[in-house]
Parts: structure tokens; C-alpha cells; sequence
């Protein structure tokens, strides 16, 4: 009942399967920042990380930890950005998000 699952990433459409991500929708840029970004919506990327194997705080708070997991991602997922560890269009709809 325990264990560990793993995926490849171009297998992962999203996360449907946890009630948390059902229309999930992001609309600016999350990155590592002066100001700390925080909000529902980085615990949401924090959260799809995790259930797609990618450990971070799941805290709300866009720190440094959250953008090396970030940056993990898009590497496993081969997405070519032009910067790496922010959550933009093309990291939010791989993770399973909507971009509005």
C-alpha cells in the first residue's frame, strides 16, 4: 500500500486524479523574487510538482526550493524556456494547469 511511483514524464497529461487540481487556471508568472511571491496559486504549482515527483515545500511561498523543482521539471519534461525555474505558459500547461 506503500512505495514509490514513478512516470516518465511525457506520459503525464495532468493530475486529475487529486480533487485539489480540477480547473486549475494560472495568470502570471511565478518566479523567485525580492518580494517572496506567495498565494493559493504557488501551492498549487507546489502541490502538481509533488504529485508529479518533484519534492518540494508545499508552503506557498515561491522561494528557491520551489524553483530548483521547478527547473527539474522542466528539464524531465524537456521544455525549452528562456527562464529556467519560473512558471510560465509553457511549465503551467505541462504541469496541468490552464493559462488564462
Amino acid at each position: 500500500d506503500y512505495g514509490v511511483v514513478t512516470s516518465h514524464v511525457s506520459e503525464w497529461t495532468h493530475a486529475a486524479h487529486y480533487t485539489w487540481f480540477d480547473d486549475l487556471s494560472l495568470n502570471r508568472k511565478l518566479k523567485v523574487a525580492k518580494n517572496i511571491m506567495t498565494g493559493v496559486d504557488v501551492t498549487n504549482v507546489q502541490k502538481a510538482l509533488c504529485s508529479h515527483g518533484f519534492l518540494c515545500a508545499v508552503n506557498g511561498s515561491f522561494t528557491e526550493n520551489t524553483r530548483q523543482a521547478v527547473v527539474k521539471f522542466q528539464k524531465a519534461a524537456k521544455l525549452s524556456v528562456v527562464s529556467p525555474g519560473t512558471v510560465a505558459k509553457k511549465t503551467a500547461v505541462a504541469l496541468g494547469f490552464k493559462w488564462v
